[in-house]
């Protein structure tokens, strides 16, 4: 299964103080029970974030490794994560301000999304923007059934 990471939750994730769901999800992770796709120009400065913010070093940190390890899902060319956002942009049939990550979900084939961004919740289920296998958001209660849930294994469609 693989899972993007909104920069609005990355903070969750790698932050000092990791929520327990944030928790949950880095270990779900880091274990090899999912991946995490990362790619377009934006997202990656996103997430890389300034040296200030301690959830964009803990990410830089761990993000090398990773992609060693094969946590990590990455597009083939991340140039055309970027054409592709644009175009979702240019079409206006978003409501968020996040095609970039929209993008990234349709060229890796990712279908859980992990965000607090309500907007982005509702444009990564919608099958306009999404086709193929539904979009899935990482839910606030019941994080631990739902990321070992057998059923939510195909969330990655493409690798």
């Amino acid at each position: 299964m693989c899972a993007i990471l909104d920069n609005s939750t990355r903070d969750e994730v790698f932050g000092n103080a990791p929520t327990d769901r944030g928790r949950h999800f880095y270990e779900w992770i880091n274990q090899g029970q999912g991946r995490l796709a990362i790619g377009g120009t934006k997202l990656r400065e996103e997430l890389g974030g300034s040296t200030q913010q301690p959830g964009s070093v803990n990410f830089r940190r761990w993000l090398p490794t990773a992609i060693r390890r094969g946590l990590v899902t990455q597009p083939d060319d991340d140039e055309a994560v970027n054409e592709a956002a644009s175009d979702l942009e240019a079409r206006g049939i978003c409501q968020s301000d996040d095609a970039h990550v929209l993008a990234l979900a349709q060229d890796t084939g990712a279908r859980l999304l992990y965000s607090n961004d309500d907007a982005l919740r509702t444009d990564f289920t919608n099958r306009t923007i999404i086709d193929g296998v539904r979009g899935k958001i990482y839910p606030t209660t019941d994080y631990r059934e739902f990321l070992n849930d057998r059923r939510n294994r195909r969330l990655c469609s493409r690798r």
